[in-house]
């Protein structure tokens, strides 16, 4: 991006990125641009992670059933699938998704395709914590509920 939020910013702002407020960015040389023009070019994780709530009025056997499945799949054993699977569409969450290509494979990853994520995910999050979350863009929201929302009702 050309231009960033600033944070703490109320108005919720874009202003071109300088090197303070963007100390990954790279400088951009294109004829209709300055030469001081910087671009803050950062991995993106469109997904934002996953969220589940439990309901305060249901019963405490519900609860305790709910707990259990939520906590059964967020284990490493059973994430690493969903983050591997296309379908889930989950950014991997868990240093543990990363460490194996086993799952990726056996979802139909190559072996590039996995070393390009674990690249990019290590990257963004470990090494510069450069990243670019949905929750953080200006109408993701927006987007997410009026263009896809049709979708997770039908598919969830």
């Amino acid at each position: 991006s050309l231009e960033v939020l600033v944070q703490g910013d109320s108005l919720n702002r874009l202003v071109p990125c300088t090197f303070t407020l963007c100390p990954f960015a790279e400088r951009l040389h294109p004829a209709n641009l300055s030469s001081s023009t910087l671009i803050n070019r950062v991995p993106f994780f469109w997904q934002g992670g996953k969220g589940a709530v439990l309901n305060k009025r249901a019963t405490s056997a519900a609860k305790n059933l709910i707990w259990d499945f939520l906590v059964y799949t967020n284990t490493p054993e059973e994430s690493s699938y969903d983050v591997a699977s296309y379908a889930s569409q989950l950014d991997p969450w868990r240093h543990s998704h990363l460490n194996d290509n086993t799952h990726y494979l056996a979802a139909g990853w190559s072996d590039a395709a996995f070393q390009g994520l674990k690249k990019s995910q290590r990257w963004g999050c470990e090494e510069f914590g450069n990243a670019a979350w949905n929750l953080r863009i200006p109408g993701a929201r927006a987007y997410t509920f009026d263009s896809v929302s049709s979708l997770f009702v039908r598919f969830f």
